[in-house]
């Protein structure tokens, strides 16, 4: 409230009260505004001036300072699969002390989110106070946890081009009123995106160096495929990638390690259409094994260790002849394999 007080006579005094909340409200936000704009510039300047190797540090310490700003839990990044079907966790930052119950390379599925990607095309972002106010579909994936007081979830990526969301979720602190100057971080979002796809392109020029100079030494073909697996590895999230030959009459497991036990399992497997790598090969057609557990084509044959669930085996095929030289294969932790997602892996690899 303001008070006026203005003479009315000698003996009079009038005061003039005037309700002024929406005018403190409104130089609230764009003071909220202004900081948080500076806030982006110096993140953004930051990513710019960033080595390749060290924007992941960069872009998750960025997240940690958007989500101070607003007194978030946790800040995360999904990035979107090739194939358009599911979101990994890429990036994330959580409040010390904080137990959050999600890990880098964790898979999302995006059965449920028609209602976002939609909402996406008129706002850029959706924010909600808690899961009563999502649909129930949207409290069913891993996105949103029960104990959330607060969402945000804003576009990664700018027109067609839908590269994943960053995203805010309040559990121990009470998330803002309004989302008026939520909405602002679209520009840090931009900011990550841009970050992302610098040491996507930087990582593959490197990876792709290190295969032809490899070759180029005349090293052993070994060497070049274990080079060519670390490359995939890099750019395949939520995936163990490993490289096979195809050679007469059996499979050979490309490793640093002849005693892995892996080489002798995949060694066993014979070249027919009992299990999915022999069927790639006989075939040339890739092969998608969704839950490697109840997938009856192949009886549980489909997965040297039991702690994968699903995989994808893709044929590398001679260009003069069609023969499949080779086979890259794609373990999944999870159920629901997917072939390709565009940042690096950071579950357990053999590179």
């Amino acid at each position: 409230m303001e008070a006026r007080f203005v003479p009315a006579s000698s003996h009079e005094v009038l005061c003039i009260v005037r309700d002024i909340t929406d005018r403190h409200r409104a130089e609230q936000a764009l003071a909220e505004q202004v900081a948080f704009e500076a806030l982006v510039t110096a993140i953004s300047t930051r990513l710019i001036s960033c080595a390749p190797g060290a924007l992941d540090a960069a872009i998750v310490a960025g997240l940690g300072e958007i989500a101070g700003f607003f007194a978030a839990d946790t800040a995360f990044i999904d990035e979107l699969s090739a194939d358009g079907g599911t979101l990994h966790l890429s990036h994330l930052w959580t409040r010390p002390g904080h137990e959050g119950g999600r890990w880098r390379g964790q898979r999302v599925d995006l059965a449920g989110f028609g209602w976002l990607t939609a909402r996406f095309e008129r706002t850029g972002h959706v924010f909600a106070r808690g899961p009563r106010h999502l649909p129930p579909e949207a409290t069913e994936t891993s996105l949103v946890g029960a104990d959330d007081l607060g969402v945000l979830w804003v576009r990664l990526g700018a027109g067609g081009d839908l590269a994943g969301v960053v995203g805010l979720t309040w559990t121990s602190h009470e998330p803002p009123a309004t989302d008026e100057v939520l909405g602002l971080v679209r520009f840090a979002a931009d900011a990550f995106h841009g970050a992302i796809r610098r040491r996507s392109v930087a990582l593959l020029a490197e990876g792709q160096a290190e295969v032809f100079e490899a070759i180029a030494r005349s090293e052993p073909v070994a060497t070049a495929l274990l080079g060519a697996g670390q490359l995939l590895a890099r750019h395949t999230l939520g995936a163990t990638v490993l490289v096979i030959t195809v050679g007469e009459d059996r499979l050979d497991l490309v490793a640093e390690d002849v005693d892995d036990p892996w080489v002798s399992w995949f060694a066993e497997r014979p070249l027919d259409l009992a299990n999915p790598y022999g069927q790639a090969v006989v075939t040339g057609e890739p092969v998608v094994v969704a839950d490697a557990l109840s997938d009856p084509r192949f009886g549980g044959d489909a997965v040297p260790e039991p702690s994968f669930r699903s995989v994808s085996v893709l044929p590398v095929r001679s260009p003069r002849d069609g023969r499949t030289l080779a086979l890259i294969a794609l373990l999944g932790a999870e159920p629901a394999a997917t072939t390709r997602a565009p940042a690096c892996a950071t579950r357990p690899s053999p590179w």
